[in-house]
Order: C-alpha cells, then sequence, then structure tokens
C-alpha cells in the first residue's frame, strides 16, 4: 500500500509547490516557472512530483487567457474582486483540469485542501463550486464531476 500513498503525497506536495509559486508570481510579476525552483528547493519534490508541478504550471502558462474567462464566467464577477490566493487556487485547478491528466473529482478535492491550508475559511467551499462548475461545463456529455467532500 505504500506505493499509492507516496504518489497521493508525490502530487499533493507538487500540488502545493506549483499553487506556491504562482501565487508568488502573481503578486510579484515573476515567472512561476522560475520560482518554483525557489519554493521546492529541491528538498521536497522528486523528480517526477517537480515535473508535475512543472506540467501543471505550464499548462497554466499555454492556457491563462481561456482559464480566467472560464473562472470569470463561473463567478460572474470581475477577477478583481478575487483573492489572489483563491484566485491562483482556482488557476492552478483549472489547469490541472484542462490537461485531463487527473479526474475532475481528484483536482476539486486537492484543490479543496489547497484552500483549507492557504485560504479564508470559507474559500474551501466557494473553490468546490467554482471548480465543480468549470468542471461541469468542460465535461463530456452524460458525465458529471462529482467531488468526495
Amino acid at each position: 500500500m505504500a506505493g499509492p500513498v507516496r504518489y497521493r503525497h508525490e502530487r499533493y506536495d507538487a500540488r502545493r509547490c506549483a499553487f506556491q509559486a504562482l501565487y508568488a508570481a502573481s503578486v510579484s510579476d515573476e515567472d512561476p516557472l522560475a520560482i518554483l525552483a525557489g519554493v521546492d528547493g529541491g528538498d521536497l519534490l522528486n523528480s517526477a512530483g517537480l515535473e508535475f508541478a512543472r506540467s501543471l504550471l505550464s499548462t497554466h502558462a499555454d492556457h491563462a487567457d481561456s482559464i480566467y474567462q472560464q473562472i470569470s464566467e463561473a463567478t460572474e464577477w470581475e477577477l478583481v474582486h478575487e483573492s489572489p490566493v483563491e484566485l491562483s487556487i482556482l488557476g492552478l485547478a483549472a489547469a490541472e483540469l484542462i490537461s485531463g491528466q487527473t479526474p475532475p473529482a481528484v483536482v476539486i478535492n486537492e484543490a479543496v485542501e489547497l484552500a483549507k491550508l492557504y485560504a479564508s475559511p470559507a474559500a474551501s467551499g466557494y473553490i468546490n463550486g467554482m471548480l465543480r462548475t468549470i468542471a461541469e461545463r468542460n465535461a463530456p456529455a452524460g458525465r458529471t464531476p462529482q467531488p468526495d467532500n
């Protein structure tokens, strides 16, 4: 059973580092991929975890306009009203949804866990609802993501 647990922690840690890099970039206008090296410092992520974090940040960069358009449509607010922490969590999770590497329910749950760590107490429910809306809009016909909360 050590394999699946390690894999889960590896990807969770990668998401956490990618989130930290994306948030730092949002408040500093630096490149999140460049920041990632400083966030991780080589101590937390193994090569697979670092590659996963880079992949998430690259997908985010490649699809940023679409990602933030979808977030804006889901919230019906201008994005300037969003907390930078919550917006970074949403942006990273939306990038992971776009990548298609992870089931939507897992992406949503992992984003909720990040929100519980880094955002306001009410943010986890908000992020859950936002990502569920985004995932439903992008899901193939007949499939609805079900987060395990």
